[in-house]
C-alpha cells in the first residue's frame, strides 16, 4: 500500500525543532511511514547530515517549494506538523502552518503550548506532544497512522475551527463585536 506520509514545511531554524522530528523518524525507521521535510534554512544541511548519517532513507528534504507544490505535497500528506522546539518563542508564537494545516482539512500534530492551548483542544482540532520529545512525537504519529477514525475527526474539526474562528473574516466579526460591546457601555 502507499506509505504513511508525515509532512513537516517551514525555515530550518532552532524554533521548529526539526531534530526531534529526524529522531522521531529514527524511533518508526522499521514502520513503513515517509517523513517529507519541505523548505530551507540555517539547520538544514546539519538535518540532512544526520539522516544521511543514520541511514534514514524514509526521509526526504525537497527543499524550497513554490505555493503550488506545496498545496500539492499538503494534500498528499496523512499528518501535517507543526513546530517541536521547547523554546519561550515558541511557546508564545502560533506559525502560518499551523492555521495553514487547520485550512487544508488535514490532520495537525503539533507541541502543547500556551498559546495554543488558549485556541485548539488536543484530541478535538489536532494532536498535541510534548516539547522536544521525540518519544511522544513518535507515538502520536502511530496513534494518528492507527486511528483513522481520529485522523478524520480532528481534520474536520481543525478545519471547522479554523473556519468559524480564524479567518479573517470571522476574527474581524468577533473584533467588530468586541467594539460594539465596548463602544454600548459608554
Amino acid at each position: 500500500g502507499e506509505l504513511f506520509t508525515v509532512l513537516f514545511w517551514g525555515s530550518f531554524i532552532p524554533l521548529q525543532g526539526t531534530e526531534y522530528i529526524i529522531q522521531a523518524a529514527e524511533l518508526l525507521r522499521d514502520e513503513p511511514i515517509r517523513f517529507v521535510l519541505i523548505g530551507d534554512g540555517q539547520k538544514r544541511t546539519c538535518d540532512m547530515r544526520e539522516v544521511a548519517r543514520l541511514g534514514l532513507t524514509q526521509v526526504i528534504f525537497p527543499g524550497k517549494v513554490n505555493d503550488e507544490q506545496l498545496v500539492e505535497y499538503i494534500r498528499d500528506a496523512d499528518v501535517c506538523l507543526g513546530a517541536f522546539s521547547d523554546g519561550q518563542k515558541a511557546d508564545i508564537t502560533i506559525q502560518n502552518k499551523i492555521f495553514e494545516a487547520l485550512a487544508s482539512k488535514k490532520p495537525l500534530l503539533t507541541v502543547r503550548t500556551i498559546a495554543l492551548n488558549e485556541l485548539v483542544i488536543d484530541g478535538m482540532h489536532c494532536l498535541l506532544c510534548k516539547k522536544a520529545d521525540p518519544d511522544d512525537l513518535a507515538e502520536k504519529i502511530i496513534q494518528l497512522r492507527d486511528d483513522g477514525r481520529l485522523r478524520n475527526s480532528i481534520a474536520e474539526n481543525g478545519y471547522r475551527l479554523f473556519r468559524d474562528r480564524l479567518t479573517e473574516e470571522s476574527i474581524g466579526n468577533e473584533l467588530l463585536s468586541l467594539i460594539t460591546t465596548l463602544c454600548a457601555k459608554y
